[in-house]
């Protein structure tokens, strides 16, 4: 049964809980991505590379907006595109909302192979990649999804303060050496941090 419509008593319908919870992700979806958007916007001059916003399905993060794809054309980075949570930088983001536990029995009966010889290939790497995620507010991806790229994400929170969306800046490996590092590190954590403002987030908690 999915739910689609309640009966009432007196025989009529009405819609149902899972047309509701569809209705109710798809406008957060639309929202997060409409201030996204705004937020590119009027960031100023942005990073040589990619950038991406994601949302967590599953086993995956998946592509809902980007900008700027150019700058890493073999990256393969497109509107609904999917990657596995514990290689992308935005998968290791999501996770470090989880604590060790939670990682832990996720990946409990399966950890996804490994894409490239780079890859996370144990729980116990992961968790120790996530707790740097929690103490420094992002997460590195070191060619564990495509060779020669790297990524940098941190989380979009929403309204309660719970992520809903994680934004990625992907460079090659070469670009990354020759641009600034830190410069980099503080443009996806602010384009994060104005996103989650945009959307009633309260750093103050």
């Amino acid at each position: 049964m999915l739910d689609m419509l309640a009966r009432r008593s007196d025989q009529t319908y009405v819609v149902g809980p899972h047309i509701m919870l569809w209705a109710r992700a798809f406008t957060q979806r639309a929202d997060v991505t409409a201030e996204f958007t705004q937020v590119l916007d009027s960031f100023g001059p942005l990073p040589q590379a990619a950038i991406t916003l994601s949302l967590l399905e599953r086993d995956d993060v998946m592509v809902i907006a980007l900008r700027n794809t150019s700058a890493v054309p073999r990256a393969g980075l497109r509107v609904g595109s999917r990657a596995p949570v514990p290689f992308a930088a935005s998968g290791k983001a999501f996770l470090s909302h989880f604590s060790d536990r939670e990682i832990e029995d996720r990946f409990e009966d399966s950890f996804p192979s490994p894409i490239t010889k780079q890859a996370v290939q144990d729980t116990d790497k992961l968790i120790a990649q996530v707790r740097r995620c929690r103490v420094e507010g992002y997460a590195v991806e070191d060619e564990e999804v495509v060779d020669g790229h790297v990524s940098l994400a941190s989380t979009v929170l929403d309204f309660n303060n719970e992520p809903i969306a994680a934004v990625s800046l992907t460079f090659t490996t070469h670009t990354q050496e020759s641009e600034d590092r830190e410069a980099n590190i503080a443009a996806v954590k602010r384009l994060a941090e104005e996103t989650s403002l945009r959307l009633g987030a309260n750093f103050g908690q």
